[in-house]
């Protein structure tokens, strides 16, 4: 399984994600619908401690519009799994090779640096993962931007790639 959680992570697999949440559900109360899994992903986030105000999941791929997560509950579940646990190990690598991350660092100083998930709906685009500073420090970070009536552009994905060449140089991150 975690084989197929990895793969999902770096392809942004959204039918895998699917699938996986409808697995939760068969696991978690013995029926198989995206509404069964959601009911167990949410009781797993409180019974793990994780902040789940505010937060609203539709379904497994994160494709409906409906759907709700805080940054804060993105960074909590890297912090819980740390840099070197299967989550962080799945995330798409900035090397320019495989995963959503080949085509978005390659001329920049963070080429190799960041490994991330990616997100892109009409409105919103978000990336969070790991970026390893310039002295070796695992620095996790989670961007989400709304951004209100207009589509994502080419200047917000930009911005997602300066903040995480910024965390590079953090000062505190050794």
């Amino acid at each position: 399984p975690s084989d197929v959680v990895a793969e999902r992570l770096t392809h942004s697999d959204n039918n895998t994600a699917e699938l996986l949440v409808k697995a939760l559900g068969v696991k978690g109360s013995g029926t198989g619908s995206t509404a069964a899994g959601v009911a167990v992903i949410r009781k797993d986030l409180e019974a793990t401690g994780l902040p789940t105000k505010d937060i609203v999941v539709v379904d497994g791929s994160g494709l409906a519009t409906g759907n709700r997560v805080t940054c804060r509950l993105l960074s909590s579940i890297l912090d819980a799994d740390g840099p070197n646990g299967p989550i962080a190990q799945g995330l798409a690598p900035s090397d320019g090779n495989v995963g959503t991350l080949a085509d978005r660092y390659r001329s920049s100083p963070a080429k190799g640096a960041v490994r991330a998930k990616t997100g892109t709906l009409r409105a919103v685009t978000a990336l969070s993962g790991w970026v390893t500073s310039s002295k070796g420090a695992n620095v996790r970070f989670a961007f989400v931007i709304n951004t209100g009536d207009r589509n994502v552009q080419a200047a917000d994905i930009a911005l997602e790639t300066r903040l995480t060449e910024a965390l590079m140089s953090y000062p505190e991150a050794i």
